[in-house]
């Protein structure tokens, strides 16, 4: 858990986002009489998740793309329904599970998913912190971290996270690999065993570990290393998603030019097309790779709820051949 004070920020989210509309004009938009934005902004009264949906969207602030930049799938958004959000934010863990992580009662966290309660702000904010570590990625999609002075502290290790996923793009496959249960059944942390299974050098196992640990993205625990990182697919700026397409790229014709027989083509799909196309066909193909990119998120997302067997890599490819 980071030393975020959710309270907080949730207040200076609010005065960030409103910007030049006063709290009278919020207040008529919510129907309110009397001055409930004060309350909220002053932290005197809580603010429930669903009033502050309505609110980014009274002030023009695009919360699900904020949350979709954060990492989660466009398909699964659903920030006004309350079961669903929950569901989301704690899978794979259970009610129980999650409570541990984040100190939040088993009792609310099984009241949300039944849609029989409402979390307040600090609540929603409290399990994208612990459980995603993405907290301060959806909050600069919604306002300028400049104005949110409480995430000064944090600011520096938010900086290191992005330099260290652009520099060293196989801290994914490092952290994903931690997921495994031969891993986990591991009698202690084996540098050579995950670096087998991450497809990387054991000295650069040896080098990033340290950095992963600092940055927040692993813990050590019981002589095991436990993955943090969150979600995988957070949005980048353009150059360092190109940074990291290109390093997967590169090892995803690496991984296929080892293939040598069809019993290991079977386990390294790679299937292609050439071919001609209209612009209005080009549009509904980019829609197509879309949604099977997202649908192959979701699965992956879903498949947290099961044991981790398998490492592996999905790279995607649908662009011009000419110079």
């Amino acid at each position: 858990m980071t030393s975020l004070d959710y309270e907080q920020l949730k207040a200076e989210l609010l005065v960030a986002i409103r910007g030049e509309r006063s709290q009278r004009y919020i207040n008529k938009k919510f129907g309110f009489s009397f001055n409930q934005m004060y309350r909220w902004e002053s932290s005197y009264k809580k603010m429930g998740w669903p009033d502050f949906v309505k609110f980014c969207q009274v002030c023009k602030a695009d919360l699900p793309q904020a949350f979709f930049s954060a990492g989660f799938p466009k398909q699964r958004l659903r920030l006004s329904n309350i079961g669903k959000l929950t569901a989301m934010l704690i899978a794979p863990l259970s009610p129980r599970e999650a409570s541990q992580e984040t100190q939040l009662s088993v009792h609310k966290l099984k009241r949300w998913l039944a849609n029989e309660s409402i979390p307040s702000v600090e609540d929603i904010f409290c399990l994208m912190d612990v459980l995603h570590n993405n907290l301060l990625f959806v909050a600069e999609g919604i306002a300028d971290l400049n104005r949110l002075p409480s995430t000064r502290p944090l600011v520096k290790e938010h900086k290191l996270r992005r330099k260290l996923r652009r520099d060293h793009p196989s801290v994914f496959a490092i952290t994903r690999c931690l997921d495994l249960e031969s891993y986990k059944q591991l009698p202690f942390h084996d540098d050579e065993f995950l670096a087998t299974k991450a497809g990387i050098r054991r000295s650069e196992i040896k080098k990033i570990l340290p950095r992963l640990e600092k940055a927040g993205f692993i813990v050590k625990r019981d002589d095991h290393y436990i993955n943090r990182l969150g979600r995988i697919f957070v949005r980048e700026d353009f150059d360092t998603r190109k940074q990291i397409k290109s390093y997967w790229a590169e090892r995803a014709v690496s991984q296929f030019e080892r293939v040598q027989s069809e019993a290991m083509e079977d386990q390294n799909l790679f299937g292609f097309a050439v071919f001609t196309v209209s612009d209005d066909g080009w549009q509904k193909m980019k829609e197509i790779y879309q949604r099977f990119f997202e649908e192959m998120a979701n699965t992956i997302d879903e498949e947290k709820k099961n044991p981790a067997e398998r490492s592996k890599m999905v790279a995607l490819f649908l662009q011009d051949i000419e110079n």
